[in-house]
């Protein structure tokens, strides 16, 4: 056997699958799938550039090549920008959420990978038809990335923005469920229970547990989804934790769903039942907080009219993409996500 270190990579070969994930996560659109994908081809283009200023460079281990990004941009050899874009991906493995607007951080890489390839700094130069060719002559053309590299007028390096150019919540005495948008973070809001959906576990890939807890929030100008996650979903235990009871949330992040945009209370965060010092007149109490039984009763009488009475007609949500789920399936249909169970 030859020494590992006598090996020589198909530098092309490592290129043109780091931008397959790319590929792929186009074709996705804007979903878990395709998140997960990006990160994949932020991870194998740093493998490359690790390669290829350093033929000697044999890791695969994330760390190894996160340290080795640092030396090749302190020694100019890459444009340092590369390491913002490896700590986006770095962070949405750990946290499933990207600091940035996810659409945009993928075309700005996107762009500064081309852009990089055009200027010969990471390979032999490649004009814009060089780079459509090496695209369509692999994986049976990257059709995604071919129409990309078409549609932009010039190839230069983007700027990433930063995380300062983020918009942070107004104070909780201004902000309303109507104010929240997708990306929003250090949350503080007031609303009321409207609605309780069901607590959830579940596994993770790597085999770890988690559990969470989702309901639907209220106040005068709108109503949004809330998901609890970890140890704040044992709040769905107590006593006061009913519909209509004011709840206030502090230190949440909005994403969005397939149900449209949530609030997400994480680590950082926390939900407050009752909250002190609040003027009631501002959040005035549901008129019709039985609805959602009325619902499910109105529900249930036409699944007994339509004779079926024996059979449960149930929904999950899933926890990852508020998709509506089977109680049969073990993973979510639209993201492929594990489902907490029934």
């Amino acid at each position: 056997m030859p020494e590992i270190t006598a090996l020589e990579f198909d530098y092309d070969n490592i290129l043109i699958r780091s931008l397959y994930h790319f590929n792929n996560s186009f074709k996705e659109g804007i979903t878990p799938k395709a998140m997960r994908e990006f990160t994949k081809g932020v991870f194998k283009f740093g493998f490359y550039l690790c390669v290829y200023f350093d033929p000697q460079f044999r890791f695969t281990s994330l760390v190894k090549i996160a340290e080795k990004i640092k030396q090749l941009t302190s020694s100019n050899k890459i444009d340092s920008i590369f390491n913002s874009y490896l700590e986006e991906a770095v962070v949405y493995r750990i946290t499933s959420q990207f600091k940035s607007e996810f659409e945009s951080l993928r075309y700005d890489f996107v762009k500064f990978a081309f852009s990089s390839l055009e200027s010969g700094s990471v390979r032999q130069k490649m004009g814009k038809t060089e780079i459509i060719k090496f695209l369509s002559k692999s994986f049976s053309g990257l059709g995604y990335l071919v129409r990309f590299v078409r549609e932009l007028e010039a190839l230069e390096t983007p700027k990433i923005v930063e995380d300062e150019d983020f918009s942070f919540a107004p104070n909780d005495s201004q902000l309303k469920i109507f104010d929240i948008e997708p990306n929003m973070k250090s949350i503080t809001i007031y609303g009321r229970i409207k609605e309780i959906y069901s607590k959830f576990k579940f596994e993770r890939a790597d085999g770890n547990k988690g559990q969470g807890a989702s309901f639907l929030l209220h106040d005068p100008t709108g109503d949004i989804r809330v998901v609890l996650w970890g140890q704040h979903s044992k709040v769905f235990a107590r006593n006061e934790f009913n519909v209509n009871e004011l709840v206030k949330i502090l230190n949440g992040y909005a994403k969005k769903g397939r149900a449209g945009t949530e609030i997400q209370v994480g680590k950082y965060g926390s939900i407050i039942l009752s909250p002190e010092g609040v003027d009631l007149a501002k959040h005035p109490g549901l008129k019709n907080s039985k609805d959602s039984a009325k619902r499910k009763e109105f529900v249930t009488q036409i699944v007994r009219s339509m004779g079926i009475e024996g059979i449960r007609v149930k929904k999950i949500i899933c926890p990852f993409c508020s998709s509506m789920c089977s109680t049969k399936l073990k993973f979510c249909g639209v993201c492929g996500e594990p489902l907490p169970k029934a």
